[in-house]
């Protein structure tokens, strides 16, 4: 995600009185745009991507299904040594 969005949703915020944006995607922002999000004088913008929604999904427990169900398979060692191999 470029620099672009996040000039394109600053400049929309006067329209809805909004005095700060947050911009969300499943994918990484490129390296300057957490400089641009910041810009002294621009309304803040919070950048969120991929890895921080999952994240907070996670810490939110939306979209989790949690299970404590974990199936442990071990190898019987014991038996592959009782086998004779020829």
């Amino acid at each position: 995600i470029t620099r672009l969005y996040i000039d394109q949703l600053r400049g929309a915020l006067p329209y809805h009185k909004a005095i700060r944006g947050t911009l969300i995607t499943t994918d990484k922002f490129a390296a300057k745009c957490a400089e641009a999000a910041l810009f002294p004088g621009a309304a803040p913008i919070t950048l969120i991507d991929g890895d921080r929604l999952l994240e907070l999904l996670i810490e939110n427990n939306v979209g989790i299904r949690r299970s404590n169900a974990v199936e442990l398979l071990d190898v019987d060692l014991q038996l592959f040594d009782e086998l004779e191999i020829d």
